[in-house]
């Protein structure tokens, strides 16, 4: 009888990081830029649109990806435009820059 293994998260071509973990870093460096040109605290901006101070600091490390409910709530809250947190050309090309780096093999275009 074969034993299941312990599957673990799909790595990504950048160092082991997706694009998704990459993702969620650029949405908290943002967060926290946010966060410290309001001079607010991890907890004001939590009370202010309504989640826990342990998400937001979660959100600013990249350990999780903040949710379009609380956008909205930082739009409703503070006028902040959804656009103000899409990912920066610069940081996405740096990621498959990176990525491409990392691989043996780039693919060819077809």
């Amino acid at each position: 009888m074969v034993e299941p293994t312990e599957r673990k998260g799909r790595q990504g071509r950048n160092g082991g990081k997706s694009f998704h973990q990459e993702y969620s870093k650029a949405l908290g460096r943002k967060v926290s830029l946010f966060r410290s040109y309001y001079n607010l605290s991890q907890a004001d901006l939590a009370k202010r649109i309504g989640c826990s101070q342990y998400y937001i600091s979660s959100c600013e490390c990249g350990k999780s990806l903040i949710s379009t409910q609380y956008l909205l709530r930082f739009y409703e809250e503070f006028g902040i435009s959804l656009a103000y947190f899409e990912p920066d050309k610069i940081e996405i090309a740096k990621f498959f820059k990176d990525s491409l780096k990392n691989q043996n093999e780039v693919p060819a275009y077809s």
